[in-house]
């Protein structure tokens, strides 16, 4: 016997557990305790038989026992930290996640789930839509989930969602069934979306839209009747240089819009207005926004005319100038026609005298001011 083994048999005869030693399963060693547990009183009673045959049955099932505790045992920590996990890659979603049962109750679901509701999740498993959600919600939500039962296949849909601040919030759905090992329908796994700014975006859009559409329509009137007006358009920029003018301004000052484009009004003005005519005329434009009145200008053959012009100012958000419009239509010949008629009516249509109508006339100015003055009057 070696060193190392009188050693071993020294703290085996010494220890308080039991502590045997077998050879081809034949006992070879046992100290006192070993002794005492196989129920023999002394060593050499056990000595050389066999071990399976000094196990007592009932020792035999506790040891069984025992050993299919501890598998149970490492089996539920096993497939505990397999659910944790789990959970955590759950938890890690930034989107609201949920499970249930067939029969609607929530089996679990992930952080962003709990915190949506209000509740946390020890508190959500085992509730029903209807634990959880106004009645009329939940009543969609049962509804859906008995349609996805009935013909299994990846839902989606949207509806509303009342969160925990009791505010309605617009959420896109998307379930699903899960099976378990058996390949049997287990439950429903869902997520949503808050989908409530892209709505109110899209309602954004679309009213933007709507109104662009309006406004294109209304550009496209203006511009049509822009075109078709019989009057002349001229519009200018904040500092009187030509932008556009219409196939009327053509035709009333004989410029094209490519001579005019570019130039300033100023290449209509006549000799018929001195410079205070047109400051007095700006001095309005600025202060009111707008001018109208009669206007000598002349076309491009040197020909004057008389028209009746409108000018407006376009301002800008800031009330700075940006545009002006002139619109405006010849009267030279409504202004003949006038003259014409106002000679007939004082003069003799053949001799082109003066008529009664006219001393009548001149007769009851004459009156009129000779009273203002105090004067006598004679014929």
């Amino acid at each position: 016997m070696t060193r190392r083994d009188e050693q071993f048999y020294q703290w085996a005869d010494n220890s308080p557990d039991a502590v045997f030693v077998g050879v081809h399963g034949y006992f070879r060693y046992l100290n006192r305790t070993a002794v005492q547990m196989f129920g023999a009183t002394c060593a050499a009673q056990l000595l050389g038989k066999r071990i399976i045959d000094c196990v007592h049955p009932e020792a035999e099932d506790r040891a069984a026992d025992r050993e299919l505790e501890q598998r149970v045992v490492a089996r539920t920590q096993e497939l505990q930290e397999k659910e944790r996990f789990l959970q955590e890659i759950l938890n890690a979603i930034p989107i609201p996640l949920f499970f249930k049962e067939l029969n609607g109750r929530y089996l679990g679901c992930n952080n962003a789930f709990a915190a949506v509701t209000g509740k946390t999740a020890a508190e959500i498993r085992g509730k029903t839509v209807f634990d959880l959600w106004p009645h009329d919600l939940a009543t969609i939500y049962h509804q859906k989930d008995l349609e996805l039962l009935d013909a299994p296949s990846p839902q989606h849909y949207e509806s509303e969602m009342v969160d925990k601040f009791s505010q309605v919030r617009q959420v896109l759905y998307a379930k699903n069934v899960f099976s378990n090992d058996r390949g049997e329908r287990a439950g429903i796994i869902g997520a949503f979306i808050d989908i409530t700014e892209r709505k109110r975006a899209e309602a954004e859009l679309a009213e933007r839209s709507a109104a662009l559409t309006r406004a294109n329509a209304e550009l496209s009137l203006a511009a049509s009747v822009f075109h078709e007006s019989v009057e002349g358009v001229l519009v200018t920029d904040a500092e009187s240089t030509i932008l556009s003018v219409n196939p009327a301004f053509t035709e009333i000052t004989g410029y094209t819009a490519a001579e005019a484009i570019g130039r300033k009004p100023r290449l209509l003005r006549s000799d018929r207005h001195d410079r205070e005519f047109y400051r007095s005329m700006w001095d309005t434009l600025i202060k009111d926004g707008r001018w109208q009145g009669e206007i000598w200008n002349r076309r491009k053959s040197g020909e004057a005319y008389l028209e009746w012009l409108t000018i407006n100012r376009i301002i800008d958000a800031s009330g700075r100038p940006v545009r002006y419009v002139a619109v405006f239509h010849d009267i030279t010949e409504m202004r003949s026609k006038d003259e014409r008629i106002r000679h007939l009516a004082f003069h003799d249509a053949l001799t082109g005298l003066p008529n009664r109508s006219l001393l009548h006339d001149r007769l009851e100015h004459a009156l009129a001011r000779a009273k203002r003055e105090g004067r006598r009057l004679s014929v």
